[in-house]
This record gives structure tokens, C-alpha cells and sequence, in this order.
């Protein structure tokens, strides 16, 4: 059973036993006493347990990070099942943060009838009882005593344990961690193409998300473990709990070097054949042994020699990660050095370049190998030389598209599809079972739904979270050309949007020093419920269900999205507001944003650079400062988030001057050179030696509402002033935004200006 392999049926029972007294007193209000065989586990995480039944609601664990005292006040989750609805009448999502009256006044019986209802009551199936824990357990407190860890991490760490142990009676007495991670993700997904490259990139990260799945499951299959093992699966990178004796890291670095194969030389014979990624992606693992005392939530962090504390279990994981670093830097090292087949697999040469290749990852083509139209009715790109896809990343292609209209259920069997596509073969290889994106009404030897709302259900197993919003036309994805001209206005271009969360290390690092596995795991599930969860409807309002948002990857605590230029900023203002009130506003957890413009033929590559390029310069904007990042960078200018709505209120204004007051868009123009003369003047005046070569000087001005602020005098002010009189003489219906405009600048906003000015011009551009 996937839930607990190596756990015979009647402890399975008495797991599930466990957790329904778990639901019964924490949800359900009655007064259950623990199997007696608990206390000894219980023991392990805190020996100095409350006595009474937790009656506070759950902590949100973000409000538990202390950053250099910066701090928040406590928040607290409502008692509702793991869903990505809203309360009937709101608007919020219900896993938002709430205060204590609010959370506390929830009722927590209705959460516990619905588990029952579902099958916690009674049910004998321990997979499907993990997952329903996993729903309806996920937001209530343990009653062990630990902030911000939920009864689910609770049930799941003793349920890990015991899987560990064998034996109820006896809990283990050496534990282990496996680390993971798999390098060159962005290698592999980043294209050279551009027809249908958004599609072969949405592809092929979605095949490395299942390749982590599958590589956990191998994992899980060879150690004899549960889904309970897991301390937490995010974004390619994951940790395992596990016994500790004097075979694992050999047995561990045996798993390794097979994935390893399957992805440098493939497998498989024909047109069915998984045929790798020749050296670009990986798998690297390690183990470590894990201190018993690692686990308890009661101890004081350890202090380190330069005065830094940490907890047991950040010293434990801090060894996994550089022991998994270390693999990563060698990452077909332990292959080589297993055989001479290894060394020459690593070696090989690979086929002189000729113009039979694939169109979508430049791959030549074998002798025997049947290459198929990339698309039907377009002639060979002559930029590429080449209209043709290997199935490979066919495959990929159609992953894609199952993602996009059918992706209701991850189906894992025994035997293998019907029709078979080389993806399949690789995950195959890789654990033994087969994968399939099923449709709503499918089932395998394990389903999955892709979405909380998918379980449970009937024939359904569990959910596995997978960001899945696709922009279809019927049964098809939407071109990137389509994207790109939903753009409003006459500029029709792709924006490509890069977000991830600041700092994230330093945050579980410092920020919890009494971090244990249990907070690491509920840290690593928030961020998932939010990326890979709660993004897809953040999509939908803001393109008001129209589909133009194609999210090719989210997941950990990044996420990449293409759509039409102008709603990327729209977006990436939503995701960060969302994603403040989901952090309870806490000032040390936040955002950056990258944002490309790119035509929609240009290069996908050259998008996810530039991309990432955009996204590093928001995130250098006053390093090494209190203000550093926190910031997105749009059209080559970043700005910290506040002062990107005051640019965003600007360019409102200006679109409404030009299209609603009828001002010509040489306006802009205009404005567009006072910004580059005050810019050019401030930094010509910043490098100057002599004072009497500078060009303007800085000074106190009172704004229009009496504050006094320092600003530029230069030239800039009597262009602007003089171009200004002459529009409001001209068009009098227009003088009173003009007055607001003239006002903002004069208050020490013309630096906003430039961003503005070019913004609002591309969306008042007119349509040819």
C-alpha cells in the first residue's frame, strides 16, 4: 500500500485508530484517551506534553518567524478541510489567515462530520486514510504542545516513526535522513525554439515534477517506507526519514545511479524510447544519520561558535543539504566510477551535427527514428533549419495538453497504456509503475487527484497538488501568436512573468531556530497550497476566465507564467497581494518579480533569460540594505512594490488623459524626453567634480498635501512646465488631470515617470 509498504495490515489499523482518537478529541470534542503504545513515540517529540486537549486554534507558522526581531502578530487558521474555495460570501480563500476570535468561533465538529462521512470513521484502506487526514486535519492544532504544527504532522510523524520501527511497541533507535534534489532543471526545460516551445516547456516541467515523484516513490519502494516518510517534496528537491544502519547510503547511491542512466543514456527500443537528456539533468542524493533529540519540540536551540543558534534537526538537515550539494557537483560521478559501461555511457560521443534534427531540443536523429511534424501546416523554420520534433518531445507535447484538458487524475499501474509515449518508459524505468494523466472518471492502481477539489471521491486514492492553468482553444493549446495578440492595445507582445520568495533560506535558517522536521514540513506545504494551489485561481480572476495564463511551472516557491504582456503586471501585483495577506503581512516574507517582454516568435530561451535577468535586478535593488528586494522590475526599471502601484496609478492616469480626454500621444512622447533630460542632468550632476559644471542642485520643496521633500532642480522643470501650460491651454477639459500630473512630478515623482510614460504609451498604442 502506498501509504505504509512495509507496515502489515494490523498496524495499519492501529495507525488508523490512532488518528480517528486524534480527530475525535481535537475536532470532534470528545474525551479519548491515546493507545496506550503513543506515550513512547509522543515521548520523542515532547516528553512534556499538555495535559488537556488544545482548545486555541492553529497557528499560521509564518507568524512564528523572527527575522532580527522582526516580527508579526500571531494569526491563525480556521478549522475548514484543505480546499481553494472561498467562504460562502467572501472573497478571501479560506486557508487565509484569520484572528483568534474568528479562527477560535469556527466550528470544529463540522470538519470532523465530514471526515467521518468520508470514510475516517471507518474506513480499512490506509492510503486513502493518509490523504484524509491530509484534508481535514491539516488545520487543526496538535496536542503535543508545538506552535504552528498541525495534528496531520502530528499523526504523520508518529505513523513515519512506526514504519520506521516495525513494531508499535518499540520505537526506533536510529534514524537517518535521504536528501535529494535534482540538478539542471532549468537546462533541460530552457528551449531554442520558438513554435510550440511554450508547450515543450510545460512539458518537460511537468515530467521533472513527476520524475521527483517517481524517484520519491522508488525511494519509499527500496527503503520500505510510507508516503508518511516524506518530511517534505518541493520543487525536485525532498527529504526522507528512515532508519539508520550500515547499508543505506550504499542502497541510496544504487537508486541514484540507475535514475542516473535512465537519464543520460535513456531507455527503451523505437518509437516508444525515452531517450534522456545526455548529461543536462540529474538526480543527486545523500543520507545522513539523524540525532533522536533532532525530533523534540521542546528543546532550546544549540548555540554555534559564532553565536548563531539552530536547532537539533537544522544541524542534522544542514548536513543532508551539503552532502546532497556535493553529489550535485558531481552529478554522474558514482556511475562512472560503478563500471566501465558507466565511464563509457558518461563519455560517449555524441552524433555529428547535421540538418536532421529535432526542432524543439536539437537532438540529430538515429538512423532508425521517426521524427514527426512539429506543425502540420507550417513549412521548416528556416531561423532553425528544421520542422520536425523527436517523440520524445512529442511526448512532452502531449503531457502538455493531457495537463491542460484532461488533467483531473494522475494514474499510477501496473501495466502499461495503450498508447505509450517515451515520457511513460522513462518514469517507468526510473520506479516500476506506470503514468498516465487520466481523465476525470479513470482510475489505476493508485489515482490522484490534481487539485483539492478531486478528493475526495469516488475510486480516488489521494491528491498530489500540480499547477495545471493552460490556456486551451477546444482540445488544443493556445498558441503563443493567440497570447500575444489577446494583448489590449495595438503592441502585441508575450510577457513572461518570474516570481519567487525572497531570502527563503535565511528565513528557515534564522527565522525559526527551534525549527524541528514537523515545522519544516507545514512551512513546505504552505508554500505548496499557495504555488502550486491557490496561483491557479489568483489566473483566473485576473484574466477574468478568459484563459490567457499558461503557468509552464510553479511549485516549491517560484513560479514562471506567459500570457499577454500587458495583464503580467496586473498578475504579479495579485500573486504579491495574495501572497502578503497569505504571510499575515509579515514585513521579512515577501516576493520579487521578473518581467520579459518578448515577441511571440522570439526564441523561448531568450524569454526565460531575460526573464531571469529581470528578476535578479529586482532582486539587487538596495542590496545589502533593510530595503533589499522586495521589488519586481518591469520594462527594464525596478521598483520596490509600494512605489510600483504609485508608477501603476500613473500610467493609469496617462492612459486616461490620452484616450478618454482625447490628448495626443505625442503627450507622452513629450513626457517620455523630460524624464530623460532629468535622468541624464542627476546623474551627469552626481559624477561632477565642480560644483559650478553641475547642472541643477537639489532642494526642499512643500508637496500639494504640506510635506517637505528633498528634490531636483534642473532644466527638466521648466520643459515640463512649459509643455504642461501650453496642453492645458489647448485642451481645457483635460486641465485638471494635467494639474494632478504636474502636482505628482513637481511632489519628487518624475522618476516614475520614464516607467510610466513608456508603459502607458505600448497600451494607447493603436492597432494597425
Amino acid at each position: 500500500m502506498e501509504g505504509g509498504r512495509d507496515v502489515n495490515q494490523e498496524t495499519a489499523l492501529q495507525l488508523m485508530d490512532y488518528g480517528r482518537v486524534l480527530m475525535k478529541r481535537v475536532a470532534g470534542g470528545e474525551k479519548t484517551d491515546d493507545p496506550t503504545w503513543v506515550k513512547a513515540y509522543l515521548d520523542l517529540l515532547n516528553p512534556n506534553r499538555p495535559a488537556a486537549p488544545p482548545t486555541e486554534p492553529l497557528q499560521v507558522i509564518f507568524t512564528l518567524v523572527n527575522v532580527q526581531g522582526q516580527t508579526v502578530a500571531p494569526a491563525y487558521l480556521r478549522p475548514v478541510p484543505l480546499d481553494l474555495s472561498a467562504e460562502q460570501g467572501a472573497s478571501d480563500w479560506v486557508l487565509m489567515p484569520a484572528d483568534r476570535p474568528t479562527a477560535t468561533a469556527a466550528d470544529r465538529t463540522t470538519l470532523y462530520r465530514s471526515f467521518a462521512q468520508e470514510g475516517g470513521k471507518a474506513g480499512q484502506d490506509f492510503t486513502r486514510f493518509f490523504y484524509l487526514m491530509r484534508k481535514y486535519a491539516s488545520t487543526l492544532p496538535n496536542d503535543y504542545g508545538e506552535p504552528g504544527v498541525s495534528l496531520f504532522e502530528q499523526w504523520k510523524i508518529v505513523a513515519a516513526l512506526v514504519v520506521i520501527s516495525g513494531d508499535l511497541a518499540w520505537p526506533p533507535e536510529k534514524l537517518g535522513l535521504v536528501g535529494g534534489d535534482i540538478p539542471g532543471i532549468q537546462r533541460t526545460i530552457n528551449l531554442v525554439t520558438s513554435k510550440g516551445a511554450a508547450k515543450a516547456m510545460r512539458g518537460r516541467s511537468a515530467f521533472i515534477q513527476l520524475l521527483g515523484h517517481a524517484l520519491v516513490e522508488r525511494l519509499l519502494d527500496e527503503l520500505g517506507l510510507g508516503s508518511a516518510n516524506v518530511v517534505y517534496d518541493a520543487g525536485g528537491n525532498f527529504v526522507l526519514l528512515t532508519n539508520w544502519d550500515g547499508t543505506l547510503k550504499q542502497r541510496v547511491r544504487d537508486v541514484a545511479n540507475q535514475v542516473n542512466r535512465v537519464l543520460l543514456v535513456g531507455t527503451g527500443e523505437g518509437q516508444e524510447r525515452f531517450d534522456g537528456f545526455h548529461g543536462d539533468l540529474a538526480v543527486a542524493l545523500d543520507t545522513v544519520e539523524l540525532p533522536l533529540d533532532a525530533l523534540r519540540a521542546d528543546l532550546p536551540p544549540v548555540t554555534l561558535p559564532n553565536g548563531d543558534q539552530a536547532s537539533r534537526w537544522q544541524l542534522a538537515e544542514k548536513k543532508v543539504k551539503d552532502a546532497v550539494a556535493a553529489a550535485k557537483a558531481r552529478p554522474f560521478g558514482d556511475l562512472a566510477l560503478e563500471s566501465e559501461q558507466g565511464w563509457h555511457d558518461l563519455f560517449d560521443l555524441e552524433p555529428a551535427e547535421t540538418d536532421d534534427f529535432c526542432a524543439v531540443c536539437r537532438r540529430q536523429r538515429r538512423r532508425d527514428e521517426k521524427f514527426v511534424p512539429l506543425d502540420p501546416d507550417a513549412p521548416v523554420d528556416v531561423a532553425i533549419r528544421s520542422n520536425l520534433q523527436c517523440p520524445e518531445c512529442a511526448g512532452f507535447g502531449e503531457l502538455a495538453r493531457s495537463l491542460g484538458h484532461r488533467g483531473a487524475r494522475l494514474l499510477l499501474s501496473d501495466e502499461p497504456p495503450e498508447k505509450l509515449s517515451a515520457w511513460q518508459r522513462g518514469l517507468h524505468a526510473v520506479t516500476g509503475r506506470w503514468y498516465r494523466i487520466g481523465e476525470a472518471d479513470e482510475k489505476g492502481a493508485v489515482t490522484l487527484a490534481l487539485n483539492l477539489a478531486g478528493f475526495p471521491a469516488p475510486g480516488v486514492d489521494g491528491f498530489r497538488l500540480l499547477a495545471r492553468t493552460t490556456p486551451m482553444t477546444g482540445r488544443t493549446i493556445t498558441p503563443n501568436e493567440v497570447l500575444a495578440d489577446a494583448s489590449r492595445g495595438g503592441l502585441k507582445r508575450l510577457g513572461v512573468l518570474r516570481m519567487d520568495v525572497d531570502n527563503l533560506g535565511n528565513l528557515l535558517v534564522h527565522g525559526l531556530p527551534q525549527r524541528t522536521p514537523m515545522q519544516t514540513a507545514e512551512l513546505s506545504q504552505a508554500l505548496e497550497w499557495f504555488f502550486a494551489g491557490w496561483l491557479g485561481r489568483i489566473c483566473d480572476r485576473v484574466d477574468e476566465g478568459r484563459g490567457l495564463f499558461y503557468v509552464l511551472f510553479a511549485g516549491g516557491d517560484d513560479l514562471f507564467v506567459i500570457g499577454p504582456w500587458d495583464r503580467m503586471p496586473e498578475l504579479a501585483w495579485a500573486i504579491r497581494e495574495e501572497f502578503r495577506c497569505y504571510t499575515a503581512d509579515h514585513a521579512m516574507i515577501h516576493l520579487s518579480a521578473g518581467i520579459a517582454v518578448v515577441g511571440e516568435k522570439a526564441p523561448m530561451v531568450t524569454a526565460v533569460e531575460q526573464s531571469h535577468e529581470a528578476l535578479e535586478d529586482a532582486k539587487k535593488l538596495n542590496r545589502n540594505t533593510p530595503r533589499e528586494k522586495n521589488a519586481i522590475t518591469f520594462l527594464g526599471r525596478s521598483y520596490h512594490w509600494k512605489e510600483f502601484g504609485q508608477v501603476q496609478a500613473m500610467q493609469q492616469g496617462l492612459v486616461r488623459l490620452v484616450k478618454e480626454q482625447d490628448l495626443p500621444g505625442a503627450l507622452l512622447t513629450t513626457l517620455l524626453a523630460i524624464e530623460r533630460r532629468y535622468r541624464r542632468d542627476w546623474e551627469h550632476d552626481a559624477k561632477a567634480q565642480d560644483a559650478e559644471r553641475k547642472r541643477g542642485a537639489w532642494g526642499a520643496y512643500t508637496t500639494s498635501d504640506g510635506r517637505s521633500v528633498q528634490v531636483y532642480y534642473g532644466p527638466w522643470m521648466w520643459r515640463q512646465a512649459y509643455a504642461l501650460a501650453r496642453l492645458k491651454d489647448s485642451y481645457r477639459d483635460a486641465r485638471q488631470g494635467l494639474e494632478q500630473l504636474e502636482a505628482a512630478l513637481l511632489d519628487g515623482r518624475i522618476a516614475d515617470l520614464g516607467l510610466a510614460a513608456r508603459w502607458a504609451q505600448w497600451l494607447t498604442r493603436k492597432e494597425r
